[in-house]
């Protein structure tokens, strides 16, 4: 839970997509929102590897795609 914390705390993200690290600004999300999702955003490992992304959820809204890989995130 700390590491979805993490994540829905930060503001911007970088993920690994395909190789190349890409920057992605985050809206304000809700903790138990993305806690409940199912699928699980991201499987527990590092990096990050986002497992599904919801077609209408936050995460979707601002670029976030399936197979990213989280790799930093600049908590707020």
């Amino acid at each position: 839970m700390d590491m979805i914390r993490s994540i829905v705390e930060a503001r911007e993200v970088t993920v690994l997509r395909q190789g190349e690290e890409k920057k992605i600004l985050l809206p304000e999300l809700s903790l138990l929102d993305v806690a409940k999702e199912d699928p699980m955003f991201v499987d527990v490992f590092y990096p990050n590897v986002v497992d599904s992304v919801l077609p209408d959820g936050g995460f979707a809204k601002v670029g976030i795609q399936k197979g990213d890989s989280l790799v930093t995130n600049n908590k707020k």
